[in-house]
């Protein structure tokens, strides 16, 4: 949500989220995983990295889980 409603808006206003920020994109240790999730459809999923499918979110986090091990 915050990639497609608040960044977006500060972008547009050249603002700079403070350090220490919880809403900072920088401290998000999840933005490189959720970077590599493609939805397809309702239910299908693909990896970004080597683009394998998968018929649900959650087996496409196993396969980037065992794929950074």
């Amino acid at each position: 949500m915050l990639e497609e409603y608040l960044w977006p808006k500060i972008d547009g206003v050249k603002y700079e989220v403070p350090a220490g920020c919880p809403l900072d994109i920088k401290g998000d240790m999840y933005a490189g995983v959720e970077a590599d999730k493609v939805q397809l459809k309702r239910g299908m999923w693909k990896c970004g990295e080597c683009n394998k499918s998968f018929r649900g979110e959650e087996y496409l986090d196993k396969h980037i889980a065992n794929r950074s091990a």
